[in-house]
């Protein structure tokens, strides 16, 4: 098998570049590319099980929320708010110490206040300590409204050779967001 890697509901399908034959590999059942039809009358991938993964009635995990450490709770949530266009869900503590920002329905960070951020140090040595990706349907034009509210970007939108492009933002606290849109298949 020569590749590429296909996946289909999350599971990796490979297939054969050259002939566009399938083939079963560690447990992984392939499809041929062409049609994107299961091997041998099998269900779709979605359906099968395969060894070591989950059973269908397992519990799903279906979100996670990454929490950013910043000084200022509610001037983090301020910055997030004003130049990133999410709203802020809440603030807890007088002054507020924990926070909550959003933008959609799946975009959620939270706040939360330290003294110093461990990662600011860290973050600005660093390239591209990403602290939270973002994965959004129009990467271009997300890129355009930021730029037009003058966002500090850690970096433009670049191409990846892993399937996707990507830019992030730089928020006060140095923490790096990263958004993301994926190459579709």
């Amino acid at each position: 098998m020569t590749g590429p890697f296909f996946i289909c509901n999350r599971h990796a399908l490979l297939t054969d570049r050259n002939t566009g034959g399938v083939e079963h590999r560690d447990g992984f059942a392939a499809v041929d590319k062409r049609s994107l039809q299961p091997p041998h009358g099998q269900l779709p991938c979605a359906r099968r099980q395969f060894a070591g993964w989950p059973l269908m009635s397992d519990p799903v995990l279906k979100s996670f929320v990454p929490i950013l450490f910043v000084r200022d709770v509610s001037k983090s949530a301020e910055f997030y708010r004003g130049k990133l266009g999410f709203k802020i869900d809440f603030l807890y503590g007088e002054p507020p110490f924990y926070g909550s920002v959003s933008r959609g329905a799946a975009a959620c960070l939270h706040l939360r206040c330290v003294h110093q951020p461990n990662f600011a140090e860290l973050a600005a040595r660093e390239l591209s300590l990403i602290l939270a990706t973002v994965e959004v349907s129009d990467i271009q034009r997300l890129f355009e409204e930021f730029r037009a509210r003058d966002v500090e970007f850690a970096q433009t939108p670049t191409r990846q050779p892993w399937g996707g492009t990507d830019f992030h933002v730089r928020d006060p606290d140095g923490n790096v967001i990263s958004f993301v849109a994926y190459d579709r298949i």
